[in-house]
C-alpha cells in the first residue's frame, strides 16, 4: 500500500519556526512560535548547557524553582528574552556582528532534567538584511555579502 492512513503525520504535533535569536545586544530572544513550545514565565529562569558543537542544551524552570543557575526571563508586550550576554561573551559568540544574527532552532528532546522537558537548540547563521536608499522615499532590502 502505498498510502497508509495509520501513517499519516499530524503536521499540527510539530512546533513551526521555534526559534530563538540573538539580539544584538546580547538577548536571547523567543519567536512566537518558540514561546508557545517552551512555556516561559513572568520570573521564571532558563538554564543553558552548553553543547561541544555549538549547539545548546536548556530546561525552562517556573518561578518558584530553587534552582539558582538559571537567567532570569523578562517580558516585555508578551515578547519573553533573557540577558544572556554574560554567557555568549565566555563562549566568543559574536552578538554584536552587523553581518550575521545567530539563531537557534529548539527542539523538544525526549530528555527531562528534575521533571522539567529538555529542549536543543540548534545553531545556525543567518544573514542580516539591510536597507539601503535608491532614492526619496524608495527603499531596496538587499542581503549583505
Amino acid at each position: 500500500m502505498i498510502f497508509d492512513e495509520s501513517k499519516i503525520v499530524n503536521a499540527g504535533g510539530f512546533a513551526e519556526n521555534a526559534k530563538a535569536s540573538v539580539q544584538r545586544s546580547g538577548r536571547l530572544g523567543l519567536s512566537n512560535e518558540a514561546a508557545k513550545l517552551l512555556k516561559p514565565e513572568r520570573n521564571g529562569s532558563i538554564l543553558i548547557a552548553n553543547g561541544d558543537d555549538g549547539n545548546l542544551g536548556c530546561v525552562v524552570l517556573p518561578p518558584n524553582s530553587d534552582d539558582s543557575r538559571g537567567f532570569r526571563w523578562q517580558c516585555a508586550s508578551g515578547y519573553f528574552s533573557a540577558n544572556l550576554r554574560p554567557f555568549f561573551d565566555s563562549i566568543g559568540l559574536d552578538y554584536s556582528n552587523m553581518e550575521v544574527t545567530t539563531i537557534f532552532d529548539i527542539v523538544q528532546t525526549e530528555e527531562k532534567y528534575m521533571g522539567f522537558p529538555v529542549f536543543k537548540l540548534r545553531k545556525r547563521l543567518l544573514k542580516r538584511r539591510s536597507i539601503k536608499k535608491k532614492g526619496v522615499g524608495d527603499t531596496q532590502i538587499e542581503n549583505e555579502k
